[in-house]
């Protein structure tokens, strides 16, 4: 806004042309790449929220900045083999069962997985809406088949016995084991991930699954 009072343009009015003036000023600035786009992308996100007819920040493309493809990556059928590696063996395997497919499934963070309550699954649509954190948005992610059994079973018995063994009350779909709620279920994927990789070498950690979703997205 700044810089369009400098240049004498209506800020409402910013379009590709200007878009791309700023652009040059910020190169001129000695703007890296990788800060000219983040501002871009904020941009984007204003004209987003200020309802605008036509969004001019989509259509700046910025060269220059190159990213490595990640690699060691699992396709479904691989992911799929992980999955069935972990057990159900009581109360602890069930319900880890159900963490690491929103992982292996859905690529949700393990910080997320904290965050979502048990209003957020929906069994009838096969949904579960995974809610913001400080660094990603909200979104609804579709549950596979394979899913809505163990999740019927774990949010209709497994989480009541959690709950009622440990004398606690929770909206929270997945629910802490142990007598404090102060464990975190980023550390319960780890510990898993650790286990599971005894058995599939290939894993070497949680970020990889997470990858390995959206790139098959």
């Amino acid at each position: 806004k700044t810089w369009c009072e400098t240049e004498r343009i209506e800020f409402e009015k910013v379009g590709y042309n200007e878009l791309l003036e700023f652009v040059q000023y910020c190169q001129r600035q000695g703007n890296k790449v990788s800060t000219i786009r983040m501002k871009i992308k904020s941009l984007s996100h204003y004209f987003e929220f200020l309802e605008m007819k036509e969004n001019p920040a989509v259509l700046i493309k910025l060269q220059g900045q190159t990213r490595q493809i990640p690699h060691n990556l699992f396709d479904e059928e691989e992911l799929k083999e992980i999955y069935d590696l972990q057990n159900t063996k009581g109360l602890v395997g069930k319900r880890t069962k159900v963490l690491l497919s929103l992982v292996i499934f859905q690529g949700v963070a393990p910080i997320e997985l904290e965050r979502i309550e048990l209003k957020d699954v929906d069994l009838m649509e096969a949904k579960i809406y995974i809610p913001a954190t400080r660094t990603a948005n909200s979104r609804t992610l579709d549950l596979k088949p394979l899913q809505l059994l163990l999740f019927q079973d774990y949010m209709t018995n497994i989480r009541r016995e959690i709950l009622n063994q440990f004398n606690r009350q929770s909206d929270k779909l997945l629910v802490s084991m142990g007598f404090t709620t102060s464990e975190k279920l980023a550390n319960v994927i780890t510990r898993t991930v650790i286990k599971l990789r005894q058995q599939y070498p290939k894993l070497k950690g949680v970020e990889q699954l997470r990858q390995s979703v959206i790139s098959n997205w």
